[in-house]
């Protein structure tokens, strides 16, 4: 429906590719909604995180894609948190004449392999279904500027009742450090994703 192919998946990613950024952010959008439809009453739902470039490809003798334009792709997707739709900016400029598709400027970030930052776009939260996790941990990174997040604390005492204290000192350090204007502060959301990892 969107003009596009699966190209290669491996484990629990999958890459396509599509004739236009406009396709390719559509279908991101439609998969999203389609896949939180399906899971509805999941408690162990299965949440996408869509990473967007535009670029030139190159294409193996088995129609796989590789280049730098792919790899790109994969880094802006590793920005977002589970449920976004990630958009770096030379692909953003092709949707800016779209008014319904409304975006929101993340920051530019340091890629691997690539000399300079990269910009990084979002599909704002309203134009996705409204009960996916909100991306709101994508917090504008400025090049150069350190970043630092709050780990998730462990309840290390004998009472579970106050696994909530724990939780709420780390909502409260990152709520009280958000203020400053020397360092990003990622936001719980990406903080407790790490939550009972040792």
């Amino acid at each position: 429906d969107h003009d596009g192919r699966i190209v290669d998946a491996v484990g629990d990613n999958f890459m396509a590719e599509f004739a236009s950024v406009l396709n390719a952010t559509l279908f991101a959008m439609a998969a999203t909604d389609q896949l939180q439809a399906e899971q509805e009453n999941d408690d162990h739902a299965l949440v996408l995180r869509i990473g967007i470039h535009v670029g030139d490809i190159l294409e193996d003798q088995e129609q796989r894609i590789y280049g730098d334009a792919v790899n790109l792709a994969a880094r802006v997707m590793a920005v977002g948190d589970p449920g976004a739709i990630c958009i770096s900016s030379a692909a953003q400029i092709h949707l800016a004449p779209r008014a319904e598709l409304s975006t929101r400027f993340l920051g530019e970030y340091e890629v691997k392999n690539f000399a300079r930052p990269v910009g990084v776009h979002c599909i704002e939260p309203e134009m996705q279904t409204p009960t996916l996790p909100v991306p709101d941990s994508l917090v504008e990174q400025s090049f150069g500027r350190p970043a630092i997040v709050i780990l998730p604390f462990d309840n290390m005492s004998s009472d579970p009742d106050q696994e909530f204290l724990a939780d709420g000192l780390v909502e409260d350090l990152t709520t009280a450090l958000s203020a400053s204007k020397w360092f990003t502060v990622i936001a719980r959301n990406s903080a407790f994703s790490y939550k009972g990892r040792s």
